[in-house]
């Protein structure tokens, strides 16, 4: 019959993985054709937030003793997004001959902590921020910071920051 209304149903995944769903239908009267009488889909689920880390600095040369800041970004590419309550992490290794002084544009309910207890924070082996604070992150928004800073060697240095997710919500695909 071509007059029957379209059956639509609307699901929630409850895992990530490959899901598989079947249909069938069935009447009383003889069906000429059983073999199309089932339908079967599968159909991909995840739990992803898929979040981008990036940081630039606010002068494009970096002098000796020169105030500038570590700009940061953090995007979530989707395709979910992160939940109220979890956790965002943000953890940066400070180089050596690199002070930060600050943070400043912390979202709400955001806390900083430094390796050594305080700010200003001297850079070096094990010299580490860590910036935590709670979603909501949606799909394809960001929030952003700015960490300020003084280079204080005239040495090339590598700034290295992470983002993570805490447990009880999503994952991200490509953490670290």
């Amino acid at each position: 019959y071509s007059n029957m209304p379209a059956i639509v149903v609307v699901a929630t995944a409850g895992a990530a993985g490959t899901l598989s769903n079947g249909a069938e239908v069935g009447t009383a009267l003889a069906d000429p054709v059983t073999g199309n009488d089932i339908a079967n889909k599968a159909v991909a689920s995840s739990n992803d937030a898929d979040l981008r880390m990036q940081k630039t600095a606010s002068l494009k040369t970096v002098h000796t003793n020169k105030p500038f800041a570590y700009n940061l970004a953090v995007t979530n590419l989707g395709p979910l997004g992160v939940p109220a309550g979890q956790t965002l992490t943000l953890t940066d290794e400070v180089p050596a001959g690199i002070t930060l002084n600050s943070v400043s544009g912390l979202p709400a309910g955001w806390a900083c902590i430094s390796s050594s207890g305080a700010l200003p924070l001297a850079g070096g082996a094990g010299a580490t921020l860590t910036c935590s604070g709670p979603g909501p992150l949606a799909a394809n928004a960001s929030l952003s910071l700015a960490l300020n800073a003084i280079n204080t060697t005239k040495n090339t240095s590598t700034n290295k920051i992470c983002v993570a997710l805490g447990a009880g919500g999503r994952t991200d695909p490509e953490a670290g």
